[in-house]
């Protein structure tokens, strides 16, 4: 009984046989290091904006990643069907490194938004990569945990990062938290070319991915993003950029017989529901946590490790949250997706009240904390519904139009924090970020009621977000009553 059970059920450890360990490793590693750098800049962003006197740019430097690896997915995710997943390895690679390369030599920050979506365009390669080989090269038993595996690593990433860049930002320095990277990549190289080198390009006549839909999807995302953080003359030319590329996006969906968010063709519907449920609460998190770090920083004089602890711990309890989620959806999503939206709205209040009650820096820790334990209760059930929606056959597209949107939703929620700081602090105030000591000159000119202001606009815009979130799925028909069929590795 047993030898029979583990030949239908193999585990985790049929990963590391010799026939599979390399391209197991290499799709973990391309997964994990993308998603790391996702989230490592986070604390390091203020001492970044700070040396290189840019903090009018942190918004932009922040959602390039973000946006840039939404358009690198399809890309060469094609790339991989017709070339073979060794040189979209490479070339996804080599980008990811110019990138690194390039964010640590930076002069300036107008250079360190461009390493960043350099970065981000070859991390979209790298996941496009590491997802397709499991999907592809693993034996279908074991596909499931491949893909366990790789929910783990952004888990992981998601938890390392933030620690990782205060720890580079308190030591070795800021331009190690680019560098990093290249000796991981060196590292990643043999292993990549023993699991990809000798597989095939896929047969002339599978189906052609849709590329133009998610590269359209991505150039409305960055132009959003730069919209919402200029001024001058720029913001009525980029304004018109960002209705043509949402037009030129909306015809392509409607047209294109492969649609980036096919559940958008049915407004009323529970995927439709899922997917904008996803961008509303990819744009609520992002607003949340976008300038929580430099507020600490520069507005309470909280050292570089403080701030990369409250992403970190906020990161654990986001990742509990998901893990507990996944095991009680069998019991109904409708109550999962309640608590989550509440939780999140406590969590995002009591931010706000720490700020308005000038309380001491734990309240933050635990604000934090409750509003990432309501994005972990939601993501799972958005994930699952979107999955119980989707025609048979079509579960793929189902679950990275998920993924899409909250990218879309993440580039978004950093371009309106970025406009809520903006429209709330004096250009003084910009200026003093850049000081040696931008907290003790923020201080001297009574300037920490500005900081305060900001972050309060940039938490209830997160408010209003994650309301809309939950008018959107809450009401949507069958909600109340159906329960999930399909089970998830989260």
């Amino acid at each position: 009984m047993p030898a029979a059970r583990t030949a239908t059920s193999p585990g985790y450890l049929a990963l590391l046989s010799p026939k599979l360990r390399a391209t197991s490793f290499t799709s973990i590693m391309a997964v994990f290091i993308g998603s790391l750098d996702t989230l490592i800049i986070g604390a390091a962003l203020p001492t970044i904006s700070q040396r290189l006197h840019g903090a009018e740019l942190y918004a932009i430097a922040l959602g390039a990643y973000l946006v840039a690896s939404l358009i690198g997915m399809p890309l060469f995710g094609a790339m991989t069907d017709q070339s073979g997943p060794w040189r979209a390895f490479l070339v996804a690679g080599s980008i990811f490194a110019a990138g690194a390369l390039l964010g640590g030599v930076a002069p300036s920050m107008p250079v360190l938004v461009i390493a960043r979506a350099t970065q981000g365009f070859g991390a979209g390669g790298l996941f496009a990569v590491g997802y397709g080989a499991i999907g592809r090269q693993l034996p279908a038993p074991l596909q499931p945990h491949g893909f366990g595996l790789l929910s783990a690593t952004w888990g992981a990433s998601s938890i390392l990062g933030p620690a990782v860049g205060a720890a580079f930002i308190a030591t070795i320095g800021w331009r190690w938290v680019f560098w990093f990277n290249l000796p991981v990549m060196v590292i990643i190289l043999p292993a990549a070319r023993a699991a990809y080198s000798g597989v095939r390009a896929a047969p002339r006549s599978v189906a052609t991915t849709n590329v133009r839909g998610p590269v359209m999807l991505g150039l409305m995302a960055a132009a959003a993003l730069v919209t919402l953080n200029s001024r001058g003359i720029w913001t009525l030319p980029l304004v018109l950029l960002t209705a043509i590329a949402a037009i030129l996006f909306t015809w392509e969906e409607r047209t294109s017989d492969r649609p980036v968010v096919a559940a958008l063709r049915r407004p009323a519907s529970l995927g439709a529901g899922a997917v904008i449920a996803s961008c509303l609460t990819g744009t609520a998190m992002v607003s949340v946590q976008a300038y929580l770090p430099l507020f600490l920083q520069a507005g309470r004089g909280a050292p570089v490790i403080v701030a990369g602890g409250i992403l970190a711990t906020g990161s654990v309890v986001w990742t509990a949250g998901s893990m507990v989620s996944a095991r009680l959806i069998a019991h109904g999503t409708r109550w999962l997706l309640a608590a989550g939206h509440v939780s999140f709205a406590i969590g995002c209040s009591s931010l706000i009240g720490a700020i308005a009650l000038h309380l001491p820096l734990a309240y933050f820790y635990l604000g934090y904390m409750v509003a990432g334990l309501g994005i972990g209760l939601v993501t799972p059930s958005l994930f699952t519904i979107g999955l119980r929606d989707a025609a048979r056959g079509s579960e793929g597209s189902a679950t990275a139009a998920v993924q899409a949107l909250r990218a879309l939703g993440g580039g978004l929620g950093a371009g309106i924090a970025g406009l809520a700081f903006r429209l709330s602090v004096p250009q003084q105030l910009f200026d003093l970020l850049s000081d040696a000591d931008p907290a003790a000159a923020i201080r001297g000119q009574g300037l920490v009621g500005f900081m305060d202001t900001a972050l309060v606009a940039c938490w209830l815009a997160s408010l209003v977000a994650i309301a809309l979130s939950a008018f959107v799925v809450l009401r949507l028909p069958g909600i109340r009553s159906q329960a999930p069929t399909v089970g998830m590795a989260l």
